[in-house]
């Protein structure tokens, strides 16, 4: 069956290289379109046309055709100079044409009358309109990425530039246009540069790291391309972020600097008190770079090093019990696992009620990295040029958590290594561009309590008697620990080729990539308890062993091929014309010791209410490929409207998909008997006999004695065995308008459709409310979720932007977005655990019922970022040297507020109150830092016998949002000319320079003693110093 599927997909792959042509590889160079004319305006055709690099030499050559055309596609990024020649004409030199990654530029030249060794020169200037693709594409260049300000050197903080793109997903993920983070493919070079093996994320895991996707001295430029994207682009739903790392020329260049950030430099956190003392920081930043040729005209090379040294005492805070409720305990439960539990949490520092209090305080938190990206270029005889890129990532963090000395601090190790390499051959009118990518990523991470094991008994299991986790609706909770052990590495080949062919430019190409990875995940057990009165009575409504996985390898392929036209049915007319098709096989596992271990998963059920799922599916197929489903087209249109150039527009509509995501597939990886986690309710629990302390080992001899006498394997989730690939259908329309030579105006609408997204419905929703007990018994009592493509999205966004290019010392650009959406459960599709997952469902049977906002729901945002060189020259060379040289750049954010959800303790996730009326947020919440009315909810009863809501809530996901935020960060800098072409740049940035409070950390349980409190607020002012020594 599987030689048989290999065989459709090879015979695909091979007629669509028949049929058109190369490549699935993400745009890294830049198109020239032009059209010779002369004076009278009619066309010449058999003009010379070469353009030259201007840092490296490497020249292009092409003739105009018969209609006075001709195109040069795969330029990489940079300034050149474009030659054109034709006999009886003077030869016409344009100097200083700047191109950007995935930038297509059309540009007329006209040619005088005269001798050909009569040159005329002008200085060339990319087009402010594109005219030539209807994709929504925004670049971030040198000047942004190196003079805005920049929090510790992050590119990150530049994506919030453009509209539509929000990259505060979970773990630092990039959500385009309403698509949650998993929709975001993450390139360098056209190669993967994902640092999260399984899900998708410019940052590590957790998000702990400074550096993300590679070092800002090693960024020429930044790409994000959304909307109606290419058929070249493929494997994403959402957008896609390409970094385009700095090569080496002609010329020897580099860079020394250091950044300091100190406590005495930053505002007073609004929540520390007054009479405690700010917490230290101590903050070092610190590098360079050198580029150059290794051989002159035909090799270069370019290297960065950076690395970071962090300390700095950061705010911890939670509830704790008081000493009062914690003797009443160790009497009830009068256990030596109680007292070490209860020896972790501090007393309070803050009163709440006789039972609780909070705890605040500053603990120190530890970064640091050593990071490197290296790359060579090389010109190859025959048109050919090589280009490869290295970068390595190693950062470290410890991060504190509120536990009394240290007892379960955080320690992340990650690893990333990635090579991007790249081949583009040019023959007469052909361009072939290959890539290869390798990009390894793990992750270890491990909570210092994970370390406490069982005082009197010995494990049976590995991991078998770690301490487990009390946890009091509404009151406290003792360490949640767990080790995580992740890797992944993604290989990629790709495959384009292109030829101008008259009015058409056609592409056309393939692409592979696997992506392989593993993880073994184990956790304390959990002790619920739905009161204190439950807790002491030790009868627990929830307890949830985490097993893991045993130690195993995974891959899945990716296989995928497209052709595109750009045709130019007139001087004002484009069309963007595409199709793409995908081949997305299925997960393969692997153990990689003597446990064994698969993926479990079952037959469809007759009646999803029934439960009634069928026998077990074979382990090397849990679920089916999509086969021919992913069928991908894209049209755009490009209308120029006046004879100037001056107004275009732009729209068009194409079907996007994605791969299922690793983690979301891989989630169920376990012991065939042995799931990776189990949950037993209040009942189920009381039928074992377990109640607190309990270990995994004697729940996991439970566990495996079920699974024997139901007499078929065990599992966590299940999947739809006939699960599709999620999809998304983006439609825009815009017009842009340029006003004089370096401002434009751009007005548009666009609406993001997301169909087949992924939904994930947990089990312990699935029981009888009256009784607590699982429907179908024979499952067993999973701890996971059932996985289909019951989910759907709906975005629809207006999106107004005003750019002014760098002229006259000062640049800037606005941006306004106003949108919103809704989707089953959040509109992404990622695992649960990554982030970026909100769940909903309260009645497991009808997750519509519960249809709510888009995760990151802002009906408003605006971003703006400005550069001003301020002018200053005098006769006297001192006063210049003093005065002249200075800069001011700065960048504002606002968003408006997005959903709170209100939640309410239960015996099962997810529980939602009443809302009853009146306005939830109550006046005054600046001051009283009171943000919710607790008098506007309503507690939905509790069945006595199961401690489970008698029905869901009626208080809707969007009746309230949390408080709006704003921020302005700005840069003042001071760069002085050196001898020997050195320029020292002096730079301070301030982040939120004016200090302003955005609050946040709400507390939405209506069960909590905290309810509706603000519990914390966006960082305040910080002050970064910097030099920078460029030559």
């Amino acid at each position: 069956m599987r030689r048989s599927v290999l065989q459709r997909v090879t015979w695909v792959t091979a007629g669509l290289l028949l049929l058109a042509g190369p490549a699935a590889a993400q745009v890294t160079t830049a198109t020239l379109y032009g059209i010779v004319v002369d004076d009278s305006g009619s066309v010449l055709p058999g003009a010379t046309v070469t353009v030259t690099h201007d840092g490296t030499a490497m020249t292009r050559t092409t003739v105009t055709n018969e209609s006075g055309e001709f195109a040069l596609s795969a330029l990489p990024v940079g300034s050149y100079t474009v030659r054109i020649e034709l006999q009886g004409f003077r030869t016409q030199v344009q100097t200083g044409l700047s191109l950007a990654g995935a930038q297509t530029v059309r540009q007329t030249y006209k040619l005088a009358l005269g001798e050909i060794a009569e040159d005329v020169t002008v200085e060339g200037v990319a087009p402010l309109l594109n005219t030539a693709s209807s994709e929504q594409l925004e670049t971030i260049g040198p000047q942004q990425v190196t003079e805005l300000p920049s929090s510790r050197r992050n590119v990150t903080g530049l994506l919030r530039l453009a509209p539509g793109v929000d990259p505060t997903g979970g773990h630092r993920g990039v959500r385009f246009n309403g698509v949650g983070k998993h929709g975001a493919g993450i390139t360098v070079d056209g190669t993967d540069a994902n640092s999260n093996p399984e899900g998708r994320g410019i940052s590590q895991y957790g998000g702990e790291n400074y550096i993300d996707i590679m070092s800002i001295e090693a960024v020429q430029e930044v790409q994000l391309v959304k909307g109606v994207m290419p058929a070249e682009y493929g494997g994403v739903v959402g957008g896609q972020v390409n970094l385009i790392s700095r090569s080496g020329t002609n010329t020897f260049h580099g860079s020394i600097f250091e950044n300091y950030i100190g406590e005495s430099l930053n505002a007073r956190d609004v929540f520390l008190s007054r009479d405690e003392p700010k917490p230290p920081v101590r903050f070092n930043q610190f590098g360079g770079s050198l580029g150059g040729p290794i051989l002159r005209n035909r090799a270069f090379f370019f290297g960065t090093y950076e690395g970071y040294r962090e300390e700095a005492g950061t705010r911890v805070q939670g509830d704790v019990p008081t000493p009062e409720l914690r003797e009443q305990i160790l009497a009830a439960l009068p256990f030596p696992e109680t007292q070490i539990v209860l020896d972790t949490l501090p007393p309070p520092t803050e009163p709440i009620n006789e039972d609780v209090g909070f705890f605040v305080a500053a603990r120190n938190r530890e970064r640091r990295e050593n990071h490197v990206v290296a790359k060579g270029d090389a010109l190859m005889f025959g048109g050919g040029r090589l280009s490869v890129t290295y970068t390595r990532m190693r950062p470290f963090s410890l991060i504190p958590s509120i536990h009394t000395d240290g007892a379960n601090d955080r320690v992340f190790l990650h690893e990333q290594d990635r090579v991007a390499a790249t081949f583009v051959h040019t023959f007469r009118n052909w361009v072939s561009e290959s890539r290869f990518g390798y990009n390894r990523s793990d992750m270890e991470r491990l909570d210092r309590f994970f370390e406490v094991q069982d005082p009197t008994t010995p494990e049976t299991n590995l991991w078998g008697r770690r301490m487990g986790l009390i946890s009091v609706g509404g009151l406290f909770s003792t360490p949640t620990t767990e080790v995580w052990d992740m890797e992944g590495t993604a290989y990629s080949v790709d495959q384009k080729i292109s030829r101008a062919m008259g009015n058409h430019l056609l592409k056309f190409g393939v692409r592979w990539m696997r992506q392989t990875g593993g993880r073994s995940n184990p956790e304390n057990p959990v002790f619920g308890f739905q009161s204190k009165a439950d807790l002491l009575a030790n009868i627990p409504n929830q307890v949830r062993p985490t097993f893991g996985s045993p130690p195993h390898k995974s891959h899945m392929d990716e296989l995928g091929g497209f052709i595109q036209d750009d045709w130019r049915v007139s001087n004002r007319l484009v069309l963007n014309l595409g199709m793409r098709y995908d081949y997305y096989g299925v997960v393969q596992l692997q153990p990689t010791g003597a446990v064994p271990v698969e993926i479990v998963n079952l037959e469809p059920p007759s009646d999803l209410r029934l439960m009634d799922f069928g026998a077990a599916r074979p382990p090397d197929k849990p679920y089916e490929p999509d086969r021919w489903v992913n069928l991908g087209p894209r049209a755009g249109i490009v209308w120029t409207i006046d004879d100037q150039s001056d107004t275009v527009l732009r729209a068009g509509s194409g079907v996007l998909f994605s791969p299922q995501m690793p983690g979301m597939v891989r989630q169920g990886a376990a012991h065939p008997l042995v799931p990776f986690r189990v949950s037993w309710g209040l009942a189920e629990a009381a039928e074992q006999g377990l109640r607190w302390p309990a270990y995994n080992d004697e729940m996991r001899e439970i566990v495996e004695r079920e699974a024997e006498a139901r007499g078929q394997p065990a599992f966590f989730s299940l999947l739809d065995p006939n699960l599709q690939n999620p999809y998304t259908i983006q439609s825009t329309v815009n017009v842009q308008r340029a006003i004089g030579s370096s401002l434009m105006a751009e007005i548009g609408y666009l609406r993001v459709d997301g169909r087949k997204l992924i939904l994930q419905r947990q089990f312990a929703l699935a029981i009888d409310r009256e009784t607590g007990r699982r429907i179908n018994p024979d499952l067993g009592v999973p701890g996971g979720y059932y996985v289909d493509n019951n989910h759907t999205s709906e975005y629809n966004a207006l999106q107004l932007s005003v750019r002014k290019r760098f002229s006259n010392h000062y640049s800037f650009d606005v941006h306004y977005t106003y949108g919103g959406g809704t989707a089953t459960s959040g509109g992404d599709i990622g695992a649960y655990y990554q982030g970026d997952y909100p769940e909903y469902t309260q009645d497991f049977w009808n997750p519509e019922a519960d249809r709510g906002p888009l995760v990151s729901d802002a009906r408003h945002r605006i971003s703006a970022d400005f550069v001003l060189e301020v002018p200053f020259s005098h006769e006297s060379r001192f006063l210049t040297h003093i005065l002249g040289g200075w800069q001011i750049a700065g960048i504002y954010s606002y968003r408006s507020g997005e959903p709170l959800r209100i939640t309410q303790s239960s015996a099962i996730p997810n529980s939602r109150p009443d809302y009853v009326g009146g306005d939830p947020v109550l006046p005054g919440w600046r001051e009283t830092r009171q943000y919710l009315k607790p008098d506007a909810f309503a507690l939905v009863p509790l069945h006595p016998d199961s401690q489970v809501t008698v029905r869901p809530g009626n208080v809707p996901l969007d009746l309230v949002r949390d408080p709006s935020s704003w921020t302005v960060d700005l840069t003042v800098a001071k760069s002085l000319d050196l001898p020997g072409n050195m320029r020292l740049q002096l730079r301070a940035d301030a982040f939120n320079a004016f200090n302003h409070p955005n609050y946040g950390g709400i507390s939405t349980s209506v069960t909590s003693s905290t309810f509706g409190q603000i519990r914390s607020a966006g960082s305040p002012r910080q002050i970064q110093i910097g030099a920078r020594l460029t030559f």
